[in-house]
């Protein structure tokens, strides 16, 4: 089984996705499995290219194009091909950092009554400014909700930096 299901929603970020994607493929380590479904949501312009790109030398990337639905029918179709234990969502235009997943992936291991774990955002070193570090694991399927506000399901830990 595959530890890990890494949904990139893409839609006309050229400028980012390069680096978005090196700085995923970077954190793929060999203490766990890992597949990096990269959702064309319709892009016109090169981020299709550039997702393929990855693709062709790296077989854990996968890019999945559809007609342009918007972030969330691009989430869903990348929720439903992910095969992971656990899925996380890492936009476009962000980076990860190559400890991230191993950590993530210990703290939902380690506390098996943990929903989600989500990390802060933090500007980016990188050549485009805009760039920004975050991730955001869950456990996947999400547990059922009965709460009033949803937002108060499940029981998750958020991570800050020191």
């Amino acid at each position: 089984m595959i530890d890990l299901s890494i949904v990139v929603p893409i839609f006309n970020v050229q400028d980012y996705l390069e680096a978005c994607l090196a700085s995923v493929e970077a954190a793929l380590l060999p203490a766990f499995t890992a597949e990096v479904l990269c959702i064309d949501d319709g892009s016109t312009d090169s981020s299709g290219q550039i997702a393929q790109s990855f693709a062709t030398r790296d077989s854990r990337f996968r890019v999945i194009t559809q007609v342009n639905g918007g972030y969330g029918k691009a989430i869903n179709t990348g929720m439903r091909a992910a095969r992971g234990r656990f899925v996380t969502i890492v936009e476009s235009d962000d980076v990860i950092l190559p400890q991230a997943y191993p950590a993530l992936l210990a703290l939902l291991e380690r506390d098996e009554t943990l929903d989600f774990v989500k990390t802060p955002t933090s500007p980016s070193r990188s050549t485009a400014p805009a760039l920004k570090c975050r991730c955001l694991l869950t456990a996947r399927p999400p547990p059922p909700c009965s709460s009033s506000p949803p937002d108060r399901c499940g029981r998750g830990l958020s991570l800050t930096t020191a």
